[in-house]
């Protein structure tokens, strides 16, 4: 989960899978399918759920 300093297209909180992290700049596949990216220094929190470990094995 993504919360943002400001909206972004009128959202704030983003729900997805973190695709890549590089140059303080993240990208987040969402669950409709759709990608996004912001800066750290755009974010408010990034908060990584708990994941299964058999999904990585």
């Amino acid at each position: 989960m993504v919360r943002t300093i400001r909206p972004v297209d009128g959202v704030r909180d983003f729900v997805g899978t973190l695709l890549s992290y590089e140059n303080k700049k993240l990208s987040v596949g969402l669950q409709d399918g759709s990608e996004v990216s912001f800066d750290k220094k755009d974010t408010n929190y990034v908060k990584l759920d708990d994941f299964d470990i058999d999904d990585f094995v």
